[in-house]
């Protein structure tokens, strides 16, 4: 490994960590920003120095990292406080990433080639958020939640629902806490303007870290709620009351009770005519990288197999998956299914050629997708376990559905053949191709 490579390996790996770490310390804002300038203009001029050119455009791509960096971390403060909040978020989010995203892409270029490299662009908008948010300190999941006083609630997130059905659930948890019907929950999500920031639908995180942010939100009012609640119903603690069909009582007098929305009211009062607002936050520091909690599943795949055409066709794929509390039963199904879906295109089917870099299959004619009517059957399980530290008891029901159908797939075709292709995706023709080679053997 040339020297250059070893520096690389060496500065990707230990830089975030000593980044966080000095983010995570109690020491002065000066003299982080003294470290921050430091390990940057160690870490650039490092790399400019192993590839021989301090000069050019070596050190062009070396200033380009240590610049932003020392205006992230001399800044302090003052960029984190109104009005100077979104130019902030612009110095930190859009060039610092943008200018190491720039020039890590530059450089894969030149090694990798084009068409590989164009892979990697993909990774810089999740890359932007996870470095961002976990170097300014900030939550990866954030909710507001403004309580009305005619009994509804407006749940803020930037939680976006891609097909998932986190609205769904992020309702539901917000109404269970607040001891409301669904329908009294307005969802606003994803509004750049108006929604606190969430790091994205992405890692299988949205139920898990956007429903633990939604439910601390949620507690956050339902406290305001209570100590207004106890004034009213005149008594001194409010560990006795309960939130439940929209209304808040004593646990052992159910009779005792006041209507969520006067409630509401005599919180706003108490505040001085202020709204009630909860916040709620989240980030699972000291518990593993991005979630603390994991997933564990298992499937069964049965297919048939034409010797003479190399056609796969799978009968039936048995699916069971620890999703921890199964919060929309309904919705875990339907996400067993899509990953079914997705996983048997990424198997049989799915594959995006090209001619020097450019696409040649643009269209679902070429683009081969299952449709509804190449569904094998499909039996699904939820295995229910209780995870302390989801939601509820919830964990995730989504990207984790799709890890066990490639290699259950091509394990059953293997066992049918005698051969197995290691390349996918699983085609006809890659199949023949192999078959031919173990009768030629």
């Amino acid at each position: 490994m040339s020297n250059l490579a070893q520096w690389s390996a060496i500065v990707a790996f230990f830089v975030p960590i000593v980044m966080a770490l000095l983010n995570q310390t109690g020491w002065p804002a000066q003299l982080k920003a003294v470290l921050f300038f430091a390990v940057s203009l160690v870490a650039a001029g490092g790399t400019a120095y192993f590839q021989g050119d301090l000069t050019g455009k070596r050190w062009l791509d070396s200033a380009l990292i240590v610049v932003p960096w020392h205006l992230w971390s001399a800044s302090g403060a003052l960029w984190r406080t109104a009005p100077f909040e979104l130019l902030w978020q612009v110095l930190w989010q859009g060039v610092l990433i943008g200018c190491i995203a720039l020039v890590a892409l530059n450089h894969a270029i030149a090694r990798l080639g084009p068409e590989r490299a164009s892979a990697l662009v993909a990774l810089v908008p999740a890359l932007s958020a996870i470095l961002g948010l976990l170097f300014l300190g900030e939550s990866l999941s954030n909710a507001e939640i403004v309580a009305h006083d005619n009994g509804t609630v407006t749940l803020l997130t930037m939680a976006a629902d891609i097909g998932q059905g986190s609205d769904t659930v992020l309702t539901q948890i917000c109404a269970e806490v607040l001891g409301l019907r669904m329908e009294d929950v307005k969802l606003v999500t994803a509004d750049t303007e108006l929604t606190p920031i969430d790091a994205g639908s992405w890692g299988s995180r949205v139920t898990f870290m956007a429903g633990h942010a939604v439910l601390r939100a949620a507690e956050d009012v339902k406290r305001d709620l209570f100590e207004a609640a106890a004034q009213r119903l005149n008594i001194l603690v409010t560990d006795v009351l309960e939130a439940k069909d929209g209304h808040i009582y004593l646990t052992r007098k159910p009779e005792r009770r006041i209507s969520f929305a006067d409630a509401v009211a005599a919180a706003q009062i108490a505040k001085g005519g202020r709204p009630v607002i909860g916040r709620g936050s989240y980030t699972p520091k000291g518990k593993g990288a991005l979630l603390p909690a994991v997933s564990f599943g298992a499937q069964v795949a049965e297919v048939e197999v034409d010797r003479e055409t190399g056609q796969v066709k799978v009968l039936k794929l048995t699916t069971a998956h620890d999703c921890g509390v199964a919060l929309n039963p309904t919705a875990v199904e339907g996400q067993i299914d899509g990953g079914i879906h997705m996983a048997l295109g990424q198997a049989l089917s799915e594959q995006m050629v090209t001619d020097r870099g450019e696409p040649v299959n643009t269209t679902f004619l070429d683009y081969k997708i299952f449709s509804a009517l190449d569904m094998p059957k499909a039996e699904t399980i939820a295995v229910e376990t209780y995870e302390p530290e989801g939601p509820f008891g919830a964990k995730e029901a989504s990207e984790g559905l799709a890890i066990p159908t490639v290699p259950a797939i091509a394990n059953a075709i293997c066992n049918a053949t005698g051969v197995r292709v290691k390349g996918l995706p699983i085609t006809p023709e890659k199949l023949l191709w192999a078959l031919r080679e173990k009768e030629g053997a």
